[in-house]
């Protein structure tokens, strides 16, 4: 490799050029740089305020209308004319801004291109955003707009192009222009030269725009590569294949390109989610900006990037290329200002449309090898219309800035009912604005190596007469990472698997900050490896970590075996566990029958004498695979049999069986070493105790964990260390161990945490209550930040220490019940009356075997009973009715009924439904009275019933539900709450803290959570009222894309979700609690549409009004903006 010295002084000067004007300043850059010394690897920069001027430029004014307005949904101001909104623009020295069209001449417009005569072609719409029918003739246009004596004001308005059906892309060519109408990509041509269309041709099309209408294809961009490069927006589902049958599908967000001709289309990235708006800079890069991500995003073809719910591609999603949101996830438009434009304050920079917050945000760009960062300067334009919604830029070869401004008090669609009278739709203004500094004269446009790698692009399809692959191969040793880049991807789209070494050696050398370079060059090893055939001798190889990793974007049986062998030397390697478990699932998806064996016999080998990890192999093997019960190759169900039977043995042959401890929810506190006693003196040793411990959960933690029910012994010793509340406040006595009677549910005992990390011992004396059945419960009921912690053990009796045989037992029967293994159903029987066992453990028994008989009702209550209820008597009644094959429910269901309040009553409901369980007996106990009718009105219930009710159980339904309003308690709690926020300060540490429990696993704020719904950076800026509504009925407001679909299953149950992604054999369902989960198609008998969010319909009922009033502080806050 050439010095890599010599790389950095290149690439640095490349970039920098334009910032240093004068020679010792230029020369004092030189000797920084070669004082940082060194070799360098490829990619590696120097910091950031080195590569562009890290100082900051003035921005444009803060508008003088109040910020909270600009966080309506619904703008409170009234209309401007585009006089008074002109007078209200705020822009940086040395701009002015202008009015270069309006309403009545056009309406609102969507997107704009400018011509080689210096015209802009507007596609403009009065039916947004609801299409006309595909047979009818659209009221919209695209014009063409023209300033011909200067004045920055458009004296030439022609109407080039009516009849259209919401117009978006547009870009002028040929004898016309191409752009989108729904539901096609048009060719709209003039072939007689009167500057009106007059024939029009089907490029591409049709594509979906069933589910929205705000995105769909837009920014069509001219690659000058003979490839026509354009956005595929938000939610719908397109499936368009060019006149060569290469067919491309599209799931929301994505990009794509295809031949003006409409030969051939590709797919050019995959996700986001409704990019709206593409530029390219000097390099030949194309950045997009994305109405529900991040705001610009550098696009790398092949390469994935996050949108809601959907998977990556195995090779992962590119690293964003900034963290900041300018408040708002609606960006629309952008627009690159290269080194030598122009404008100059711009050059090197970014501007795009905010059009949530009414304004142009300003990113200047620096490169860290091949990769564009963008570091967020002032604002380059601030409205005080909050109406103004820049929906598009573009400049001309003057440098004048024109903003497409869609003109609206409303521009959300599924924040706002489309049906909302407020919608303008007749208004919309053009902006111009004028540079109108000091000029200075830029570089040359285009660097001998920018030509370089515009040469090695129009290589891309085979062209040797350009550059021949043998050239290109030589530049992977070039000292430009830009070079290097575009060498790899042409190598990719042109080499064979012979290229793959050479690619990897390179790819060693780069920098790990340089994600571009990287994630291009893995893209190109994984195209080639793709193409390559069976019998490839580069499948008999033994591929080393980073060849292997980038199999998992391969779905072929070829890489099984060579991942199979590299895993066999590298599962040990510290570090990197994940990543391997990752590889050995994916070789087990791809394996075909005979090479399941090796998977097994490498997993064992894995595991060792280990059972935690040799379960936790089996459940790899057993997801990966996607095997129904019936079946399991004979290898992994005999795997299953030998851990089951081990864990049997340990867990039942024990002189004293140990009390089994339970978690009322999914996390499992841990254990940890605690001090029981602190050396005095150094001949002295510090005395320490394992105790479980809250602690690792997290201080905001809330839970309980409790044991089985027992017979009290005449004294239980333990040991407890934890906090109530930080030294010196007073103790709120929310985190407690207390001892509970069965019969009588009395708290017999109780003891507070020591306040220190230092564990006491505690006595109890339970002479007055041996015999009886009791239960411990350890409460960590403190939401603090710190000193908030509880943790308990070092029993005696020691059988009462938390040994972790409940989870044991959990998972042991979790596989009978996979697997079917009726092998087992004789010992089960036997488990359910030996007393050896707490009731709530034989529940667990008792669920196994409902189950394995196919009675999935008394199956769901002993479920039910054990994590929700705990009584002994119901635990006992139903393990007895199993025990002795009684299955009819609905005694058994009447009996729990008086014990539930509103909120169990529900989840019973939900839980039945959901198993299988016949919905005739659930209706016959609630029209006995025994469970309210209200909660068949809950949305949950009823989304979850609907695919399972014939006309006779939709009958019942009716009468038992006749008169009960629907969501009448919510909007009262909605009212108080609002009272309450008005009235109270929350605390936004605690919301904090309620966020991450209840949000962050389908909401991303501030960086953190997933996206599984939409992010919530932009929705934040929407009142506090919005914010409640949105929490408390989250299916008033809720997007096409976000509406969940019930899916009836032919074993009976039902699954309710949101279809992240399917294809003609799996469906890819994200459920409530933010868990994804694989349904074959050929498993689902029925599936229904709802008019249903993902979010659970009781959400504000599982935080208490406190809880609810902390979060709103803190989604309005500072540190969650």
């Amino acid at each position: 490799m050439r010095s890599m010295k010599r790389f950095r002084f290149n690439h640095f000067r490349s970039e920098i050029r334009a910032d240093f004007r004068s020679p010792a300043v230029f020369c004092c850059s030189l000797l920084a740089l070669f004082i940082a010394g060194g070799p360098a690897l490829i990619g590696q920069e120097m910091n950031q305020s080195e590569s562009v001027s890290a100082e900051t430029p003035v921005g444009a004014a803060e508008p003088v209308t109040a910020a909270e307005i600009y966080g309506e949904g619904v703008r409170s101001t009234g209309h401007r004319t585009p006089a008074e909104e002109m007078a209200g623009f705020h822009l940086p020295p040395d701009f002015e801004i202008r009015l270069f069209a309006s309403e009545p001449e056009i309406a609102k417009p969507l997107n704009m291109a400018m011509d080689s005569e210096g015209s802009l072609w507007v596609t403009d719409s009065v039916a947004y955003p609801y299409p006309v029918a595909l047979d009818e003739e659209g009221p919209d246009s695209i014009k063409v707009l023209k300033d011909t004596d200067g004045d920055g004001k458009a004296d030439s308005i022609r109407m080039f192009a009516d009849g259209l059906n919401i117009p978006m892309g547009v870009l002028p060519y040929g004898d016309g222009c191409l752009c989108f109408s729904i539901p096609n990509i048009w060719y709209l041509r003039d072939t007689d030269g009167d500057g009106k269309c007059d024939e029009r041709q089907i490029v591409l099309g049709p594509f979906d725009t069933t589910r929205d209408t705000h995105g769909m294809i837009n920014s069509l961009r001219d690659g000058g590569d003979g490839w026509i490069y354009a956005c595929h927006g938000f939610s719908n589902q397109s499936r368009v294949a060019g006149t060569d049958g290469h067919l491309v599908t599209m799931v929301s967000g994505n990009t794509f390109r295809f031949r003006p001709d409409g030969s051939r289309v590709e797919l050019h990235t995959r996700g986001q989610v409704n990019p709206f708006g593409m530029t390219r800079d000097e390099w030949g890069y194309w950045y997009s900006a994305d109405c529900h991500s991040k705001p610009i995003s550098q696009l790398v073809a092949g390469a994935c990037y996050p949108s809601f719910g959907l998977p990556h591609d195995g090779l992962g999603f590119l690293p964003p290329m900034m963290d900041h949101l300018h408040g708002s996830t609606a960006i629309s438009g952008i627009h690159f200002f290269p080194p030598d434009s122009m404008v100059v304050p711009l050059r090197n920079c970014f501007i795009s449309g905010n059009v949530m917050t009414s304004r142009l945000n300003w990113n200047q760009r620096e490169f860290v090898g091949a990769t564009a960062k963008g570091r967020a300067l002032p604002d380059f334009l601030t409205s005080d219309d909050p109406w103004f919604r820049p929906v598009d830029i573009q400049v001309d070869k003057q440098g004048n800035i024109y903003v497409a401004d869609f003109y609206n008090k409303i521009i959300g669609h599924y924040e706002v009912p489309l049906e909302h009278p407020g919608r303008d739709r007749t208004s919309g203004r053009i902006w111009q604005v004028r540079y109108t500094g000091t000029a200075i004269d830029g570089d040359e446009s285009t660097s001998e190596e920018q030509r370089l790698v515009s040469k090695i692009r129009m290589s891309h399809d085979g062209n040797a007469d350009t550059m021949s692959l043998e050239q290109i191969r030589g530049l992977l040793m070039h000292d430009n990472a830009h070079i290097v880049r575009m060498s790899a991807e042409c190598i990719g789209r042109r080499g064979d698997a012979t290229d793959v070494a050479g690619l990897v050696a390179t790819l060693s050398e780069v920098d790990e900050a340089d994600v571009v370079l990287r994630q291009t060059i893995r893209i190109a090893i994984r195209n080639l490896l793709q193409l390559a055939s069976d019998d490839d001798p580069f499948w008999d190889s033994a591929p080393d970590a980073e060849t292997t990793s980038i199999m998992l974007g391969l779905k072929r049986n070829e890489v099984v075996e060579p991942i199979l062998a590299y895993l066999t030397t590298a599962m040990q390697v510290k570090g990197e566990q994940a990543a391997n478990r990752a590889l050995f699932g994916h070789a087990v998806s791809l394996a075909k029958p005979h090479q399941l064996g090796a998977c097994v016999a490498l997993a064992k080998q894995l595991a060792g004498s280990n059972t935690e990890q040799a379960f936790d192999w089996l459940h790899l093997i057993s997801d990966a695979a996607g095997f129904q019960s019936a079946s399991v190759p004979t290898s992994i169900r005999s795997w299953a049999m030998q851990l089951i039977e081990a864990e049997w043995n340990e867990l039942t042959v024990a002189d004293d069986i140990p009390v089994a401890w339970f978690g009322f929810d999914e996390k499992n506190w841990s254990t940890e070493r605690r001090l029981t006693h602190v050396a005095a003196s150094a001949e002295e040793r510090d005395v320490f105790a394992e105790l479980v411990s809250s602690f690792p959960l997290g201080e905001t933690y809330t839970g309980t964990i409790a044991s089985d029910w027992f017979e009290a012994p005449e004294q239980i010793r333990f040991r407890v260390a934890g906090h109530n509340a930080r030294p010196g406040q007073i103790n709120p006595e929310s985190n407690f161990v207390r001892l509970v009677s069965a019969k009588t549910g009395e708290v017999l005992r109780q003891v507070l945490p020591p306040r220190s990390d230092v564990a006491k011992l505690v006595v109890w004396e339970t002479h007055d209550v041996v015999g009886q059945l009791v239960r411990i419960e350890a409460v960590d009921g403190d939401s603090g930040t710190a000193y908030a912690w509880l943790a308990i053990g070092d029993f005696m009796p020691g059988r009462l220490s938390p040994t972790g045989s409940s989870r044991r037992w959990a998972r042991a029967l979790e596989w009978i019940e996979r697997l079917e293994l009726f092998e087992f159903e004789g010992r089960l029987k036997g488990l359910l009356v030996d007393e050896q066992f707490g009731p709530l453990t034989r529940l667990g028994f008792a669920s196994t075997e409902a189950n394995l008989k196919g009675q999935a009702g008394l199956s769901t209550l002993a479920q039910f009973v054990s994590a929700e209820i705990g009584q002994v008597d119901l635990a006992e009644s139903i393990v007895d009715a199993i025990a002795s094959e009684r299955w009819e429910a609905v005694e058994p269901l009447k009996q729990l009924g008086p014990h539930l309040n509103a909120s169990q009553q529900r989840k019973l409901a939900l839980n039945w439904i959901a198993s299988g369980a016949d919905p005739a007996v659930l209706f016959s106990v609630i029209e006995s009275g025994a469970y309210a009718a209200q909660v068949l009105v809950d949305p949950d219930v009823q989304q979850a019933m609907e695919p399972k009710l014939d006309e006779a159980l939709r009958n019942q339904v009716r009468e038992l539900t006749e008169g009960i309003v629907v969501d009448s308690g919510r909007i009262e709690k909605l009212s108080q709450l609002l009272a309450s926020i008005r009235n109270v300060d929350g605390d936004t540490v605690k919301g904090k803290a309620v966020f991450t429990k209840h949000c962050q696993t389908c909401h991303q704020l501030h960086g953190e959570g997933s996206l599984v719904g939409p992010q919530l950076d932009g929705a934040i800026s929407r009142s506090v009222e919005r914010l409640l509504e949105d929490v408390v009925l989250p299916d008033r407001n809720i997007d096409q894309a976000f509406r969940t679909q019930s899916l009836l299953l032919d074993d009976g149950r039902v699954l309710v979700g949101l279809i992240a992604s399917q294809d003609d054999e799996v469906i890819r369902l994200t459920t409530s609690d933010g868990k994804t989960q694989d349904v074959r198609v050929d498993d689902v008998e029925a599936r229904q549409a709802s008019q249903r969010s993902l979010m659970p319909a009781n959400l504000s009922e599982l935080m208490t009004e406190r809880e609810l009033v902390d979060l709103m502080a803190y989604l309005k806050s500072s540190s969650g903006n």
